[in-house]
């Protein structure tokens, strides 16, 4: 008996559910272990999204979501400037406003209790292309590809504020490029820190950055704040089975520059979700950032914000 209930402590020890600082919650993570449903349905929408994500861990082969992953087959470019790639005005016209745009995004937990605590490390890479497999004409190119690795500490947090739940609050080293030569390279490092919310079907993402200076010399991208901002914030609503949510980015400066983005996911297959896309502004990727534009798409979303 004595090694039976020895064995049984050292499992719930070692267990992923002890960092659940909510009681709720570890109580849920540790009914699953057991194989057994859990006792109390989840309150909020953005707390069933860490349950999956903590269920998920649970077997070092699965691969945790981290933003939304979507492919868009068909997308509609207003007010697209493609200077930057031609080298004289007689190739002008090859590229076309309709191209393919699509994300992969992944993370994976680094250290699941930072020395004991309920701190956890992690690292992020999301890639986002956007493709222009209707211009025939030029071989159908990637015409840009933006890629993002990044490391960050994610700490739960209890308390509510005029009746929001504070969940999380996050802290990151960010580094994003296009993998490209001069004159089309672009990249930048950055300081990040995020903080998360929620009430009921309802999350808010709060982060702003900091730009790690680089020398005159090395920089290809002066002033890349003022086009691709300073701050954003993200608001994400689970209504049954559709998804509403909006992305607003700034530059927090007088001369402003902003850009925002517009989703909507519905039920489609069982596995596969419809997706509508709109973005208006500045910022949508490296290359393009510089420039006001519009873009519609439509496509699946693989997963979502919540």
């Amino acid at each position: 008996m004595g090694c039976i209930a020895l064995s049984s402590f050292a499992r719930a020890e070692t267990s992923e559910c002890t960092k659940w600082v909510d009681d709720v919650q570890r109580l849920h993570c540790y009914d699953r272990e057991a194989g057994r449903e859990p006792t109390q349905e989840s309150s909020t929408a953005l707390e069933r999204r860490f349950e999956s994500e903590t269920a998920a861990q649970q077997n070092r082969f699965a691969i945790t979501p981290y933003r939304p992953n979507y492919v868009l087959p068909v997308t509609y470019l207003h007010n697209a400037d493609f200077s930057p790639y031609y080298i004289n005005d007689a190739e002008r016209g090859e590229l076309r406003n309709e191209e393919v745009k699509f994300q992969l995004s992944l993370k994976a937990s680094l250290w699941p209790s930072v020395f004991g605590s309920h701190v956890s490390a992690w690292f992020a890479f999301t890639l986002q292309s956007y493709w222009q497999l209707y211009a025939s004409d030029v071989s159908a190119p990637f015409r840009e590809t933006n890629y993002e690795p990044e490391l960050f500490i994610a700490a739960p947090i209890t308390g509510t504020v005029w009746g929001w739940n504070l969940r999380k609050v996050v802290f990151g080293l960010d580094h994003q490029s296009n993998g490209r030569s001069e004159p089309l390279s672009h990249s930048w490092n950055r300081v990040n820190g995020a903080l998360l919310i929620d009430r009921d079907n309802a999350a808010i993402s709060l982060r702003t950055w900091w730009r790690i200076p680089e020398s005159s010399e090395s920089d290809d991208n002066p002033n890349i704040e003022d086009y691709m901002g300073r701050a954003e914030v993200g608001v994400a609503y689970r209504l049954q089975q559709h998804t509403i949510a909006i992305l607003l980015r700034n530059n927090l400066r007088s001369a402003n520059k902003s850009g925002v983005q517009i989703d909507w996911s519905f039920p489609l297959f069982e596995h596969l979700r419809g997706y509508a896309q709109l973005y208006s502004g500045y910022g949508e990727n490296l290359i393009d950032g510089p420039n006001n534009q519009t873009r519609i798409g439509v496509g699946l979303m693989l997963t979502d914000w919540l």
